[in-house]
């Protein structure tokens, strides 16, 4: 059955402890199956993993088909005469030429509390290691989150394309207008201590809980939320969620009606990058996502409300980011571009894949966005795609 406690913000999907080969070796304690049976508090004694000395570690593998990857644990203490859990500890990665194990951090940091925390971030695929440093590190559960290898280049008609299939939709559930970090969420206004920016954030939508959304200051029917990811993101699509809580009619006269999607690199300038009007007779928790006309990579996204549907608020319950699956047409075949955009593909073209995002004809209208790519949108199903 699929893990229900995971990591907060994770980006892309789950590697499954099969694909991961996850052993240990010359441990104090080992258990393979309990580092990914959904139990974050320590189990036993010594946990899942204890590592005592520098000749004990963990294995593990990023499979091929992966552009990066996150690596979760939570910890637990256990501790003698010869030290407590927490301590640092080194990670290595094999080098596929010397099959050596090279060191890519002697200061990675571990916790002894049960709660989720990154241990390393943006590893590329390969098997690596990690050693203690100190005794004893204590492991009790482990989630990696990575983001596949899905990028292919196609011909048609003499041009080019690049083609995304992952649908990604960031996952984030804020607890405070800065928790967890680096993320920061803030608003023009809100109405009262109850309905702060990161209610928008949390992803939560309650049908009995008026507090459970972002809400304007009263009389004010337009304002902006605003989410600062912490590094520049990749979205072409997002989504706004209406109120739930149905015991008046706010998510219907409240929700916003015309707005524009801006994205900002400092927090001080920002760009138009999408403009909707006329949304209208919105329902109780309803969801409507917004495509982009391209794919853009910011740090900060803000909504930018102007008016609601007759409301004295501007109300929102949820605002999720995503990268959907998307097309873009290279300006130029040439062989940098190939080697820039067209590398990361694993096995073949996938001819059985339904791209989600509804958008499938070519249209002339074409646009350069921040990669340096020639966008073009597509709005309907061809009868049929030749390649040349």
């Amino acid at each position: 059955m699929p893990r229900k406690n995971l990591p907060t913000n994770f980006i892309g999907e789950e590697i499954t402890s099969e694909k991961l080969k996850v052993q240990a070796y010359n441990t104090s304690y080992w258990y393979p199956s309990g580092l990914f049976n959904d139990n974050l508090a320590p189990e036993g004694q010594y946990g899942i993993v204890l590592l005592r000395y520098n000749y004990h570690y963990l294995e593990f593998t990023i499979p091929d088909n992966y552009l990066s990857a996150d690596v979760w644990f939570t910890g637990g203490y256990y501790s003698d005469s010869g030290g407590g859990s927490g301590a640092p500890t080194t990670l290595r990665k094999q080098n596929k030429t010397t099959q050596e194990f090279e060191i890519i951090s002697s200061n990675v940091r571990t916790t002894n509390t049960p709660t989720w925390y990154k241990y390393y971030g943006n590893l590329e695929s390969g098997t690596y290691r990690l050693y203690p440093n100190h005794a004893y590190i204590q492991f009790n559960e482990m989630f990696v989150s990575g983001v596949k290898k899905e990028f292919y280049m196609l011909q048609s008609n003499n041009k080019t394309y690049s083609l995304n299939l992952k649908d990604t939709l960031y996952y984030i559930k804020m607890t405070s207008n800065t928790a967890p970090s680096p993320l920061v969420a803030s608003a023009s206004s809100v109405a009262n201590t109850s309905n702060l920016a990161w209610k928008a954030f949390n992803n939560s939508n309650s049908t009995n809980d008026s507090g459970d959304i972002w809400a304007s200051l009263l009389n004010t029917t337009n304002g902006w939320l605003q989410l600062d990811i912490g590094v520049k993101t990749k979205v072409n699509s997002f989504k706004i969620t209406s109120r739930a809580y149905t015991n008046d009619i706010n998510y219907t006269t409240c929700s916003p009606k015309t707005f524009v999607m801006q994205g900002s690199d400092d927090g001080i300038n920002y760009f138009d990058i999408s403009r909707i009007f006329n949304e209208t007779d919105w329902k109780a928790n309803e969801t409507r996502l917004f495509t982009l006309k391209s794919q853009y990579s910011y740090r900060y996204y803000r909504l930018k409300v102007f008016t609601v549907n007759g409301g004295s608020y501007v109300m929102i319950a949820k605002l999720e980011f995503c990268n959907l699956g998307f097309i873009n047409e290279i300006h130029s075949s040439s062989l940098n571009n190939f080697i820039k955009y067209g590398t990361n593909v694993y096995d073949g073209l996938p001819i059985n894949v339904v791209i989600n995002n509804k958008n499938y004809i070519l249209q002339d209208e074409v646009s350069e966005n921040t990669d340096g790519l020639w966008t073009t949108k597509l709005d309907r199903k061809p009868l049929s795609i030749s390649f040349n």
